[in-house]
């Protein structure tokens, strides 16, 4: 699920900007910032109030195999990518490809 967000925001992005560098690099600079504010919320005080708003605790915060998917941080991700993908597809359409 969040290889599904993290694609998404390349469709996005690569729609948007025609740019497959572009969209490369924010879909990984994407996955790196969940995953980084992720991980120092669990050091930090200061970056535990951005802790919820992270695709990757939303997936995979709960531990996913040992406690099940959490049903509210699944729906949210996947409302995302569907945003995305809506984003991407009517920018995708509105290019002038000739």
């Amino acid at each position: 699920m969040f290889g599904l967000f993290t694609g998404a925001v390349a469709i996005a992005v690569g729609a948007a900007t025609g740019s497959a560098a572009a969209a490369r690099g924010l879909a990984a600079l994407a996955a790196v910032a969940s995953y980084l504010i992720n991980a120092l919320a669990q050091i930090t005080s200061v970056m535990r109030p951005a802790r919820p708003v992270s695709p990757y605790y939303l997936v995979l915060g709960n531990e996913p195999l040992a406690h099940g998917l959490r049903l509210i941080g699944a729906v949210s991700v996947l409302a995302a990518v569907a945003v995305l993908l809506i984003v991407g597809g009517i920018r995708f359409a509105r290019r002038d490809l000739r």
